[in-house]
């Protein structure tokens, strides 16, 4: 769940949640907030919204990609890790050569600091860079250092742009 799609979209919900992705608010402050908007118990209440959660599998078969060869990163902006992990159980550190969690810059996306960090990381030229992401605004930030962007609507679709893109097959892992 983006900020765009928080059902107390404006003003003080897009704020912190912002503040959540930035790492400067806590997610039981945040639990607390959103509890009082939706008039719901706080208790583990982004825990809640996202137990079921699982990624579309079309894209996990991205990391086809780093079997051929192509360095591949996670750019996320995070919604904290205690008392519960989104992230628990992807071992992503071992699937990805590099993993950004926007709380740990106390940045989020579109910041383009993150993006920054992110390319430097991944030590490359910013012309052999590709961010995909369902977020229009961040797709668009990622190109302004000159990264290819790929506006995820349709994961499908999407891994096949990538596959394109990188020149390797990504739905045959």
């Amino acid at each position: 769940m983006n900020v765009d799609q928080m059902p107390f979209k404006g003003g003080e919900g897009v704020r912190i949640t912002s503040d959540l992705e930035r790492g400067t608010v806590s997610r039981t402050q945040w639990n607390d907030f959103a509890g009082q908007m939706l008039a719901v118990s706080p208790d583990n209440l982004m825990g809640r919204i996202f137990g079921d959660l699982r990624p579309q599998p079309v894209m996990i078969k991205a990391v086809a990609a780093r079997r051929a060869g192509v360095k591949v990163g996670i750019l996320s902006d995070s919604v904290g890790f205690a008392p519960w992990d989104l992230y628990d159980g992807y071992e992503l550190e071992r699937l990805y050569d590099v993993v950004v969690s926007s709380e740990h810059h106390l940045l989020r996306k579109p910041d383009p600091e993150l993006f920054e960090i992110t390319l430097k990381l991944v030590d490359l030229p910013t012309p052999e860079c590709v961010f995909a992401d369902d977020t229009l605004a961040c797709t668009r930030a990622a190109e302004k250092p000159g990264i290819t962007g790929v506006h995820n609507e349709d994961p499908a679709q999407t891994v096949n742009t990538l596959s394109q893109l990188l020149g390797t097959d990504l739905t045959a892992a």
